[in-house]
């Protein structure tokens, strides 16, 4: 059954349209093909938009899949979203965030964000160790750079930057607009780098975003994700833990394991009829799920080996998530889940779907070798 999800979820991203083929359409005067829209709605029958973010885990997820199955398609088409990627990198390194085809209500600015640079690198990294092509690894190291330049002494990155200027534009409109422990995830492609250029820069620089990401974390195992508010938004929190995890891995560093244990725990002991909660501020928890959210802590409930109930739960909740429509071209899918406000948002979600794949092949499997270099 397991094995069933992670296969559909693999052929939506590769048959659903979610990926733009090569030649689609050009924009900017580069050709859009081989980049990953952020979701599919299936009441306008339209995609969002072109999210640079996305196409980086893309490019992990699809080398993870070419791991697992072996099936050449799955590298195929990662070499068409590292193309694309590579093609649309800035001559400092960093990546524009997002390209838009339509408007949309949920545009992002044009502002170049450290974190989305971050998931690009990792993706560009595993590329180059499955083609040995050293245009992927020249990218991945440009964008490492890039992220090394802008780190301050505190370990931290600033959220966003002006992309001509290079000013920084943090402001403390949400959790992504500000620094903040989520950046911790970069260190999972500075290490991934690290182990193949051995240039201690890229660790040190690691080192000092998990070291910066601690500070951000309470003894009950949370991660404040915000600057000027005592509260945490739980798909930022599992960043954290994510990044913690897998430097924890590299590095054979136990505090970053704790931490992120911790965290892992904290999230699961909030665990309500098998849901995260999306959100806490001042004690009041908001139910409203994201999906990512739910597929993230059981992703990491699984990597660390936690099996009570909460946990057993939050996994068999997972398949709920599926986008129904088993006829429709979307079969496969995973639907983002709800907004705050709990209105059901049926987005079937390219981000969403990446994380589940991972989530319930891992959870099926608690006891396989896992690579923290491929953690989505």
């Amino acid at each position: 059954m397991a094995d069933d999800m992670t296969f559909a979820a693999a052929e939506w991203l590769l048959n659903s349209g979610i990926q733009n083929p090569p030649g689609t359409h050009e924009m900017h005067g580069a050709d859009v093909g081989g980049s990953f829209n952020a979701w599919f709605n299936p009441q306008t029958h339209t995609h969002s938009y072109i999210y640079t973010e996305i196409s980086g885990y893309a490019l992990t997820t699809l080398l993870y899949l070419y791991r697992r199955y072996g099936d050449a398609r799955f590298k195929r088409h990662a070499t068409l979203v590292g193309e694309w990627l590579h093609n649309i990198q800035l001559p400092t390194g960093a990546l524009p965030t997002a390209f838009y085809i339509e408007a949309t209500p949920f545009q992002k600015s044009s502002d170049l964000h450290a974190f989305d640079v971050g998931m690009v690198l990792n993706g560009l990294v595993c590329l180059h160790r499955e083609t040995l092509e050293e245009r992927y690894l020249q990218s991945a190291i440009r964008a490492a750079d890039w992220i090394a330049g802008i780190q301050r002494g505190d370990g931290s990155v600033p959220a966003m930057t002006d992309a001509v200027t290079g000013a920084t534009k943090d402001h403390e409109g949400t959790w992504s607009t500000q620094p903040g422990p989520y950046h911790g995830k970069l260190a999972i492609g500075l290490l991934n780098l690290f182990d193949l250029t051995r240039d201690p820069r890229y660790a040190d620089a690691a080192r000092a975003l998990c070291n910066y990401t601690l500070t951000r974390q309470k003894k009950n195992g949370q991660f404040l994700t915000y600057g000027n508010l005592d509260g945490t938004n739980f798909h930022p929190h599992a960043y954290a833990c994510e990044g913690l995890y897998a430097a924890g891995c590299y590095l054979n560093e136990l505090r970053y394991l704790d931490a992120a244990r911790r965290g892992t725990e904290w999230a699961l002991s909030l665990c309500k009829d098998g849901i995260i909660p999306r959100h806490i501020h001042d004690e009041r928890i908001n139910y409203h799920e994201r999906a990512d959210i739910q597929m993230q802590i059981s992703r990491l409930a699984t990597l660390f080996h936690i099996q009570d109930d909460n946990a057993t739960q939050l996994f068999q909740r997972l398949p709920e998530y599926r986008y129904r429509h088993d006829q429709d071209t979307q079969g496969g899918g995973f639907i983002f889940g709800k907004s705050s406000a709990g209105e059901l948002l049926p987005h079937v979600n390219a981000w969403v779907t990446m994380f589940s794949l991972q989530a319930i092949s891992l959870g099926a499997d608690p006891d396989a070798q896992f690579d923290p270099f491929y953690l989505i």
